[in-house]
């Protein structure tokens, strides 16, 4: 009995990944089967990957784990770039240009406790310019927020039992994917090491790579601001 409990949960999970990955790739311009994706054929076309952001939290000491994601998606050619929080306008600014510069190519934004508020204003800042956010991850963002309609997948770890985290909302009329995680049952876990756990980690860095193709391997990943 416990066997088969396991197994459903198992595949409900990967039911639910895959809904969330043809949610995207709809509201990101697939129209048809075999057909790639707008951000993904912008990116071919000017031979730019896209902007990738990490944001790290309270005085830039306490989301080292976002140093880690970076640098593993650095090894595998993604050019990431870690940044304190309060560097949120000019994250914001360079994607901007870089949208202008390159056009539609794939954005995007992680961020740990204030850092994944600011990445959510990042996002709100880039619906002013009509501006699409492929991929949003926070990591128990310490405001309930709301992921603005340009976000097409958002996923928030979170921790039902922090006092600093919090759940965050789906802005009304908006046809992204989002979902809140609640990691309360995995032993250990608290607001200062969510970001450093190994397999959250690995689910993030393989998300962005569906986003966002690999270029020239660089040896570490920028750090930023």
């Amino acid at each position: 009995m416990t066997r088969l409990f396991f197994k459903a949960i198992l595949f409900a999970s990967f039911l639910l990944s895959t809904s969330l990955v043809t949610h995207a790739f709809t509201i990101d311009g697939q129209s048809s089967e075999g057909e790639l994706p707008a951000y993904e054929a912008a990116a071919i076309k000017s031979n730019y990957q896209g902007d990738v952001f990490l944001l790290r939290g309270f005085a830039d000491i306490f989301s080292r784990g976002l140093d880690e994601i970076g640098a593993k998606l650095n090894s595998k050619g993604i050019n990431a770039e870690v940044i304190r929080h309060t560097s949120w306008r000019y994250a914001a600014r360079k994607i901007i240009n870089n949208q202008k510069k390159y056009g539609g190519v794939p954005v995007v934004l992680i961020g740990h406790s204030l850092g994944a508020n600011a990445v959510i204003r990042i996002a709100e800042r880039l619906k002013r310019h009509k501006i699409m956010v492929q991929y949003l991850v926070t990591f128990e963002p310490t405001q309930t927020l709301e992921i603005p309609s340009n976000v097409g997948v958002a996923v928030n770890y979170y921790l039902s039992n922090s006092s600093m985290g919090l759940p965050l909302n789906k802005a009304r009329g908006s046809r992204g994917a989002f979902e809140n995680r609640n990691m309360v049952d995995i032993e250990g876990i608290g607001h200062f090491n969510i970001e450093k756990q190994p397999l959250l980690q690995q689910t993030v860095i393989d998300r962005v790579l569906r986003y966002v193709k690999p270029v020239k391997v660089k040896k570490s990943a920028q750090l930023s601001e």
